[in-house]
């Protein structure tokens, strides 16, 4: 068996690749009948020369490779027919961006098998989000709440040359007497909990994170049931809990109320309560959120229409620095004293903000509770600045900004495509090029040099070539293939599954009538495909 590390062709690159030269050497002692190589890669962590220092074989055409083995999405354009692929397909949970990589691999008669499905004899996931998931998501959680705090500053994990860098930036880190939250007992949380005592915070029980103040920063580490109740107030278990997740709701927003930092690495299950319910989008797995004592972040939705929303209190508002879609509508709530927002010049030396378009809230006094200044829909893209026009606020702080970015549109975004958007900021790895299968209507073809989707283009001679014929298409009695020359021809369901197969034909009738509905492939003597569809 012929193995290859494949080269990462996702954009934005990946510098991971699934072996290091190290591991490399080690599966060839293991099994000495293998053969290993490795695909060029000038983004690869490991540099091409340090396989080759280790003796392992560089080779850029792997079409006799048996088994192609990456980390992320394969670009359509870069599969090999009729192999095997090991890689993050994100395809198992129908996600509608790879539909179309799915059904190549289909139409390519690939075997697909996908890290996120693989099992030990106990049912249980061999490789998911994992121990290091959780350390660089905490670490550029603490890298933020520097830059938010301006505090410290840390340098992004992906720019640390290790494990030993990052660990001498973390003691760049000085830390307020602040609360910290920690969900997740899985490879995430204890990846998250070895960063934190690494720093050295010290760990406190949830009656004393709740009732007790620190002149130091602290953190609770949360189990399920700390943050989750039965609905009708009976006794609660984590069987329960897992077995009956909708009879339960949420109490997390008790520990939110007095915490500042929030380091998510729990698993969500479909299902379970929502911890807490705002207009903001979160997202599990490591990601830290900075939460402050107010409301408005919990989804008390006091200023209406509003997408998310800005806390106006101490003569500050926060976040303090806002990135937003165009079209999202922002909500300034005040908690306490009067205040406004003033984006047309600056309070502190009165220069003209010259913000892409103009906008103000009037001044309004807030209270406990949150009173809404207004809101604003912001349409043109670019930096917005504003400030407290109240006294000497700006002076004293109080400013801010809005980045307001173009809404993300997934797409083909390669202009040598056939179906380049001009419109699309993130591929979606829809790109359809030349010589792509295709279907359009009843037919069921390649994409031809114009982009039209037709019979595969003659040459000179059409007799050099063999040209293959299906009709009808799709299909539901009898099936006739035609060929202007005799070959071999083996029919595959949509699985790779050989259903047919007949020595060299000029001419082949099938009777399909009892087939499954479905997508099959003609594969030719010479390796050419051909689709048709039994109805």
């Amino acid at each position: 068996m012929k193995i290859a590390l494949l080269r990462e062709g996702k954009i934005p690159a990946d510098k991971r690749v699934a072996l290091s030269p190290k591991q490399c050497l080690e599966v060839l002692k293991q099994y000495p009948g293998l053969v290993l190589v490795v695909q060029p890669s000038p983004i690869r962590k490991f540099t091409d020369q340090d396989y080759l220092d280790l003796g392992i074989i560089l080779q850029e055409d792997l079409s006799d490779c048996d088994v192609l083995i990456g980390v992320k999405e394969v670009p359509k354009k870069d599969l090999i027919p009729h192999k095997t692929y090991f890689y993050f397909s994100h395809t198992i949970k129908e996600q509608p961006y790879n539909k179309s990589l799915l059904l190549k691999m289909l139409s390519l008669n690939i075997r697909m098998i996908d890290y996120e499905v693989l099992t030990n004899e106990k049912s249980k996931r061999l490789i998911g989000f994992g121990r290091y998931a959780g350390i660089v998501g905490c670490y550029n959680g603490f890298l933020a709440y520097g830059k938010r705090t301006s505090s410290f500053s840390l340098k992004p994990a992906h720019l640390c040359e290790d494990r030993k860098e990052m660990e001498i930036e973390l003691r760049k880190i000085q830390l307020e007497p602040i609360k910290i939250i920690l969900t997740g007992s899985g490879r995430v949380g204890n990846g998250i909990l070895e960063l934190i005592n690494i720093i050295g915070i010290r760990q406190v029980s949830p009656n004393e994170f709740l009732n007790k103040s620190f002149d130091e920063p602290v953190f609770v580490h949360l189990n399920t049931l700390d943050y989750n109740k039965r609905i009708d107030g009976s006794a609660s278990s984590k069987s329960d809990f897992y077995t009956n997740p909708g009879s339960y709701q949420s109490d997390f927003l008790k520990f939110a109320k007095t915490a500042e930092m929030f380091v998510a690495g729990h698993y969500y299950a479909a299902g379970s309560p929502f911890l807490f319910s705002s207009k903001t989008s979160f997202v599990s797995a490591a990601l830290v959120l900075f939460l402050s004592s107010s409301s408005v972040m919990f989804g008390q939705d006091i200023c209406p229409g509003a997408d998310i929303e800005v806390s106006v209190q101490s003569f500050s508002y926060s976040p303090s620095d806002l990135v937003v879609d165009a079209g999202m509508t922002v909500g300034w709530v005040n908690f306490g004293g009067t205040h406004d927002v003033n984006g047309i010049a600056s309070s502190i030396n009165g220069s003209a903000f010259n913000n892409p378009e103009a906008f103000s809230l009037g001044a309004m006094s807030g209270n406990a509770s949150g009173v809404c200044l207004g809101t604003f829909t912001f349409t043109v893209p670019g930096l917005y600045n504003y400030d407290c026009s109240i006294g000497s606020h700006a002076a004293s702080g109080m400013v801010a900004t809005v980045t307001v970015a173009l809404p993300v549109v997934l797409g083909c975004i390669d202009s040598a495509a056939c179906n380049y958007d001009a419109s699309a900021t993130d591929d979606d790895e829809s790109c359809l090029f030349v010589g792509d299968d295709c279907e359009d209507g009843n037919l069921i073809g390649v994409i031809q040099d114009d982009c039209s989707c037709g019979e595969v283009s003659s040459v000179s001679n059409q007799f050099d070539v063999l040209s293959v014929s299906i009709f009808p298409n799709p299909v539901t009695a009898t099936l006739t293939i035609t060929l202007n020359k005799p070959s071999a021809l083996q029919v595959f369901d949509a699985v790779g599954k050989l259903v047919e197969e007949t020595g060299a034909v000029s001419n082949w009738v099938l009777n399909v009538s009892d087939w499954e509905k479905g997508l099959y492939t003609v594969q030719t003597q010479a390796g050419k495909t051909h689709k048709f569809i039994v109805e």
